[in-house]
């Protein structure tokens, strides 16, 4: 059995409603494969001004696509994935 990654976008709204915009198998590490997804979404009617904020975990090249994409947008990183890798690195 091979593993594959799953890209997944979900949005919020401001009323903290949550849909999954797209779900695709791909590359999490590459830009282009970012890049088509959000395309593909906004292609599908995401209006690209009402997104305020994207918050990710430091994927290589998904940030940089994110802005790019999505301009009027702020970017957050999500501190869990930090605040684990600390955890681990006190424990060893």
């Amino acid at each position: 059995m091979k593993k594959v990654a799953v890209l997944v976008v979900i949005g919020v709204t401001l009323a903290g409603h949550r849909t999954v915009l797209a779900v695709q198998a791909g590359d999490k590490e590459s830009a282009s494969t970012w890049r088509e997804l959000f395309k593909d979404i906004k292609r599908r009617g995401l209006d690209s001004g009402q997104v305020v904020l994207g918050i990710m975990d430091g994927l290589p090249g998904l940030e940089k696509v994110f802005s790019e994409e999505l301009p009027n947008a702020r970017v957050q990183g999500r501190r869990i994935r930090v605040a684990r890798n600390i955890l681990a690195e006190r424990r060893s």
